[in-house]
């Protein structure tokens, strides 16, 4: 079966999002080689003769792009059975990125992953970085894609936020992964792990993101004196 009428074709709030990059990747594919038959999007049709795209998201919106039909085949299942192959398809054909697994989760009103996407609108660190400030993702005993992620207490989200924030805008330092992380372990702590600040202070990779020894050190006494000394950071030059 195929169609014109793009309408009909309905998304899912829980499904990724349709990004430009990957549409206009397919839209090139398509113009060299046309529609390949065999990738038909796969839907679920609804009782109002909508279809819900369980598999091919994207062709869709290349296929509409470039005004050609859209070839779908119906899957055979219930609504729920369509909703579990939506995430089994996309999961092994293309793997989701954090951010499409916490948006996943957010709009099955997930309350912990709603609290991550407000928390990553507000603060713009990126997706991974506010996973390490205020989840136990960085632990090791969360798997975003399973939905089993928890908040930290109250009291280090926003000293980790605070930390976060002051690096970011008075240091004027990019933050990644690793200096979240090494934040989330320094304020966690009831005291301060020699073996934990050591790991963080041999670095290589931190040392070359900050473009020399020095500027290494002075991010790491700020972030010190920021833990040991009643939550306030000192600068350097104080």
């Amino acid at each position: 079966m195929e169609t014109n009428n793009y309408q009909r074709f309905i998304f899912d709030e829980t499904n990724r999002l349709v990004t430009k990059v990957k549409v206009e990747k397919l839209k090139k594919s398509m113009q060299v080689h046309g529609y390949i038959n065999s990738h038909r999007v796969l839907v679920f049709p609804e009782e109002d003769g909508n279809l819900m795209v369980i598999d091919g998201q994207h062709r869709v919106k290349a296929c509409e792009s470039l005004k050609i039909p859209v070839p779908y085949e119906n899957y055979s299942g219930t609504r729920d059975q369509a909703l579990k192959a939506m995430i089994d398809l996309n999961n092994t054909g293309t793997n989701w990125s954090t951010e499409a697994w916490v948006n996943h989760y957010a709009a099955r009103g997930n309350e912990v992953y709603e609290k991550v996407q407000l928390i990553n609108e507000n603060y713009k660190f990126g997706i991974t970085n506010i996973l390490s400030l205020v989840t136990n993702h960085r632990k090791g005993g969360a798997n975003v894609k399973e939905g089993n992620l928890k908040l930290l207490e109250r009291w280090n989200i926003s000293i980790n936020l605070v930390l976060a924030t002051h690096i970011k805008e008075r240091i004027n330092f990019n933050l990644d992964r690793n200096i979240c992380d090494a934040i989330a372990i320094m304020v966690s702590n009831d005291s301060v792990q020699n073996k934990d600040l050591e790991r963080f202070r041999t670095n290589t990779q931190m040392i070359e993101k900050c473009g020399s020894v020095r500027q290494y050190c002075k991010l790491f006494e700020k972030m010190l004196n920021y833990y040991k000394k009643g939550k306030r950071i000192f600068l350097v030059s104080e």
